[in-house]
């Protein structure tokens, strides 16, 4: 019943993707009266978006227009973290939502799905040490001699251990990990659309720095050494304390990455022999 002596108040759906007009139909005896109220779904807020996938007589989730916070960072940066821990399979839209206090059908709206989120996660993280890559390749483009081994393990691996290492612990690894464990035909593709260019401007210039090296032996190389960075880059070990009797320094990122470029860099200059 709604006020006013109206018997019917109604509203119809809309039926344009983009861009409608939401038409009120209001009847009062045998008469009849139309208004038409026109908006544009983008503009609509978060709170708009979750309260219309609230179930009826469900309470209305939407905050103050004030106070209503960034969703779409709180769900990446939540979704983040669950990920990291759980894997991508064990954790549901709910989760997220749950985690990050927002409407689980802003998942959706923002991104598609699940697995669209956590590609959008792991671009986030990845994207930055990917740029820094190619911007230290740039530099070793444009030295007047071929680059040392040291200088292009340098470029590949420092972003990585020491450059976007914060508090948390290794973001890329611990998402790196997930995606091993995700479904093969998701990793796959996004590590091709993630890595391919950055891998094989590495394997160029080791290509150039090792002419007696073939490119196969290189390729199986560096597979090791991304191997070696996940491992180098996740929570530091306190048993490798323990067992240098407090020589190694686990907590120290530069010190870490000096000792697996040295590594890295002896295991690439050695000679193949079953090529």
């Amino acid at each position: 019943m709604v006020t006013g002596g109206y018997r019917q108040y109604h509203v119809m759906k809309i039926t344009t993707k983009s861009i409608g007009h939401a038409t009120r139909t209001c009847r009062r005896g045998s008469g009849r009266r139309q208004r038409t109220e026109g908006f544009v779904i983008g503009d609509q807020g978060d709170a708009d978006i979750a309260a219309q996938g609230r179930s009826p007589g469900a309470a209305d989730p939407r905050p103050p227009a004030k106070s209503r916070p960034d969703s779409r960072a709180r769900l990446m940066k939540a979704a983040e973290q669950l990920f990291a821990e759980k894997g991508v399979q064990a954790v549901s839209i709910r989760d997220i939502a749950a985690a990050a206090g927002v409407n689980s059908a802003l998942i959706g709206y923002y991104f598609g799905g699940k697995e669209e989120l956590f590609v959008a996660v792991y671009r986030a993280v990845v994207d930055p040490i990917n740029a820094e890559r190619h911007r230290r390749f740039d530099a070793l483009d444009a030295l007047s001699r071929p680059p040392t081994i040291e200088e292009v393990l340098e470029a590949w691996m420092r972003p990585v251990l020491v450059d976007y290492v914060d508090a948390e612990h290794a973001r890329f690894a611990k998402l790196a990990l997930a995606v091993v464990s995700y479904d093969q035909s998701v990793s796959g593709r996004l590590a091709a659309d993630t890595f391919e260019s950055v891998n094989d401007r590495f394997l160029g210039f080791l290509q150039c720095s090792l002419p007696g090296v073939p490119r196969s032996a290189l390729v199986w190389r560096l597979y090791f050494l991304i191997g070696a960075v996940m491992m180098a880059a996740r929570q530091r070990n306190r048993g490798m304390d323990l067992l240098s009797r407090g020589q190694c320094n686990s907590d120290s990122p530069e010190e870490m990455y000096r000792a697996l470029v040295n590594f890295a860099a002896a295991g690439f200059r050695a000679l193949a022999r079953d090529d």
